[in-house]
């Protein structure tokens, strides 16, 4: 498990300390684990419960158990799959979820730009507020501006891009 998870670990930088695919190769690991403990779940109860009403009742157990957390993770990937089956709900669940990250409110920026060019303004300036050293979130934010024919603001906005990097097309 930890070896898996090891290129994925803090050892090796990353802006985003969280992501949903770094533990997928942990996994691994972990679910070998599991299925070594499930399959030697019989022999450990033939061994140890002598009375087969001892055996019946822990198997009934065990059984409750298992449906129970399959019902649970079933009912857990439901609601996770109809968040990623829309751009805007996945995107507005990571701001919900990750506020002060400037990615997620980027994403949803431009997202919105064409749909909620004020709710993307919102969400583009909350990026610039995190990351105010980063000029994309500014240009686009110039370029909400431009679309709203708000020129002299968009022109003042791309100005600030071009300070923060002069380099910056």
């Amino acid at each position: 498990f930890f070896l898996f998870l090891l290129p994925t670990s803090s050892l090796v930088p990353s802006l985003d300390f969280m992501f949903e695919h770094r533990v997928y190769a942990s996994m691994l690991g972990f679910s070998a684990f599991l299925a070594w403990c499930l399959l030697s779940l019989p022999a450990y109860v033939k061994a140890h419960w002598s009375s087969s009403s001892a055996r019946q009742l822990l198997t009934g157990v065990i059984s409750l158990l298992a449906v129970g957390l399959l019902t649970f993770y079933i009912g857990l990937g439901r609601k996770r799959a109809l968040v990623w089956s829309d751009q805007e709900l996945l995107w507005r669940d990571t701001v919900l979820k990750s506020p002060q990250k400037y990615r997620p409110n980027y994403n949803l920026g431009v997202l919105l730009m064409k749909r909620s060019p004020q709710e993307a303004e919102v969400y583009l300036s909350q990026a610039i507020d995190i990351d105010p050293s980063n000029p994309l979130a500014v240009r686009t934010l110039g370029e909400v501006y431009f679309n709203r024919r708000e020129v002299e603001k968009a022109e003042s906005t791309w100005r600030s891009a071009l300070d923060l990097d002069p380099g910056y097309s």
